[in-house]
């Protein structure tokens, strides 16, 4: 097939046309002509064979603006084909073949008058105005106002819809007609039967009513006799019911009488038995006044040895454990984002976790470092995992914090924050913080502090010479709390137990030690790629806050950075499942299933929704 060559100012209109118009065109083609016009554009990673027919269209159209000219080649097999697949314009045109129709076009293109001609063809056809002007629209023809008045010859679609319904209402006028003409006659003939029985029935039913008459008006006089008869039975009813009522009344008043002077009786009684009483409770009280007297001072001691009791618990659960964790030996020096993600890579699978998902999680990992995330391991070997990350980004510096059970005061301070970064000025070195078991209190109650100051990092609000690296553990059991939306909102949570892992000898970590420019660096611009709801499946995106947004956002952004390349898939497991299965714990398969996972997320979705 050749191509048809658009020229300059054709393809200036037509980069004009919205996103929605071009692919409004697409889908007037029949689906088997479609699916042979989508594979020619360029194919996506991350989707099964035929899910992403939208997604290729809305990248390639997007890009008009920088088309080269094999893709305007590809735009012009496009109109090719949708031409070729109307027979009306095939039979019109005059071809078989698609080199038939090719010759068609560019003798059109070549000979002005070849090209009108054509168009009165066409418009004196059966074609409708809006498919003719959709056939121009997409097309390399120069469009003028001859061109613009022809197509105003064709009929529109609403008169050839009109010509039809009037020719099949004018034929089913006629027999309408027809039929009504032979109702009218038999009509007639029963109706002139009908009016002579109905005269003979009226003068009987006239005979019939006098008589009736006569009837009733002595009915109604016998009525009214009985009406009188019946207004004196009630007369003398009523006076007699009243006679009746009086009789039990009377009655009832002389036994009211005889209970209320029982009760009087019974209740001077009463009185007596309590005052008694009252006697006698006075004298117990006295004595054992005398023996509350003698036991006070055992009570009060009582009472201190309690308040010693929660004081010492009270302190319990607002003490702060800090421990710092040192690692011997020379560490390797990381100056560059590559040698970041290779040592992290090889300590995970020296820990024993298998290659590819070791090669997986450190790049999520460093992508969350580098944009200033709160890191999250949980499952049974998350304290594991989280040393060993520790130990290879700056093993100089690491600080554990024992989160304690039931904390409703701030664990770590404003105060305590900035005397980290005075360490980390000090020294020159990024320090690491690991929480331990951050879930076993309510992190909205103890960790505002914490949470602001890293979401002002997440968002560029807060930007320090040389930063903290923030990783946590989560426990799992009925005595601690569950995941929450403001964890999730500032970081991602990895599960340890749904990562590959082998069952060689475990190595320890080899020490690293992070440039610190590398975690300062200023975020990038992005101009070429989607919103964040295209690359998302549909229905999670609105069920994350802003603050959760806006960290996917620049998780992303990161990911790019570091790999232009990358799959869209890898926030799956860290990021978007935690998410949907917090907010949406049924719905998780039907919403990843149009999208590819790896074996770790499909692990993870299995298990997190058979045990919901």
């Amino acid at each position: 097939m050749k191509i048809i060559q658009y020229p300059e100012d054709r393809r200036k209109v037509i980069v004009g046309y919205s996103l929605e118009e071009l692919k409004e065109f697409f889908y007037q083609m029949p689906s088997a002509i479609r699916l042979s016009a989508i594979k020619r554009l360029p194919k996506q990673n991350g989707f099964r064979e035929g899910k992403d027919t939208d997604y290729r269209l809305n990248l390639f159209f997007r890009r008009m603006n920088r088309w080269n000219e094999a893709e305007w080649g590809i735009f012009s097999k496009i109109w090719l084909s949708w031409t070729a697949s109307n027979d009306q314009f095939r039979k019109l045109l005059s071809f078989r073949t698609g080199e038939e129709l090719e010759d068609v076009i560019e003798k059109m293109m070549k000979d002005p008058e070849e090209s009108s001609r054509v168009l009165r063809s066409i418009v004196s056809g059966e074609i409708t105005q809006e498919l003719i002007r959709s056939w121009l629209k997409f097309s390399p023809f120069y469009i003028d106002m001859e061109t613009l008045w022809l197509v105003t010859l064709a009929p529109t679609q609403h008169y050839r819809k009109l010509q039809n319904r009037l020719d099949a209402l004018e034929e089913q006028m006629g027999t309408n007609f027809k039929n009504q003409e032979d109702l009218y006659k038999m009509f007639f003939e029963t109706t002139q039967g009908n009016l002579s029985m109905l005269n003979s029935s009226i003068a009987e039913i006239r005979r019939e009513i006098e008589e009736v008459t006569e009837v009733q008006n002595e009915i109604a006089q016998i009525s009214n006799e009985f009406k009188f008869i019946g207004n004196k039975t009630a007369t003398l009813n009523d006076e007699m019911d009243v006679l009746s009522n009086l009789i039990p009344s009377l009655v009832s008043n002389n036994e009211h009488f005889k209970k209320q002077l029982e009760s009087l009786v019974e209740r001077t009684n009463e009185h007596e038995r309590y005052f008694n009483d009252l006697s006698s409770n006075y004298s117990r009280l006295e004595i054992s006044l005398n023996e509350i007297n003698s036991n006070e001072d055992i009570t009060n001691k009582a009472w201190g040895m309690r308040d010693i009791q929660h004081a010492a618990a009270t302190e319990k659960v607002d003490s702060f454990i800090e421990r710092n964790i040192v690692f011997q030996g020379e560490p390797t020096k990381l100056s560059s984002i590559e040698s970041i993600a290779s040592h992290l890579k090889n300590n995970f699978n020296r820990l024993g976790i298998k290659l590819a998902d070791a090669k997986s999680v450190s790049f999520e990992v460093l992508c969350a470092v580098l944009s200033n995330q709160f890191v999250m391991f949980s499952g049974s070997m998350s304290m594991i995992v989280a040393e060993y990350c520790a130990a290879s980004l700056s093993s100089h510096a690491i600080k554990i914090i024992k989160v304690p059970i039931g904390k409703t005061g701030e664990l770590v301070s404003e105060e305590r924050i900035e005397s980290w970064l005075n360490e980390t000025r000090a020294s020159g070195l990024p320090l690491v913080v690991i929480f331990d078991g951050i879930n076993r209190s309510a992190f909205e109650i103890y960790g505002s502090h914490l949470k602001k100051y890293i979401s002002e990092r997440i968002v560029g609000l807060r930007k320090e010479y040389v930063p903290i690296i923030f990783l946590a553990t989560l426990l799992e059991g009925a005595s601690v709390l569950g995941l929450s939306k403001e964890l999730l909102d500032i970081g991602p949570v990895f599960n340890t137990d749904y990562l590959g892992w082998s069952y060689k000898s475990t190595t320890p970590s080899i020490p690293g030690e992070i440039d610190p420019c590398l975690l300062t660096r200023s975020e990038i611009e992005i101009n070429d790629y989607l919103e964040l709801e295209d690359l998302l499946p549909n229905g999670i995106i609105e069920h994350g806050s802003v603050l959760w947004r806006k960290t996917l956002a620049v998780t992303y952004k990161t990911m790019i950075e570091i790999n232009p390349s990358f799959d869209f898939t890898s926030v799956n497991f860290g990021w978007l499942i935690p998410m949907t299965m917090l907010q949406l714990p049924d719905h998780v398969e039907q919403l990843f299933d149009e999208v590819e996972l790896d074996e770790r997320s499909k692990a993870l979705i299995k298990n997190m929704t058979a045990e919901v």
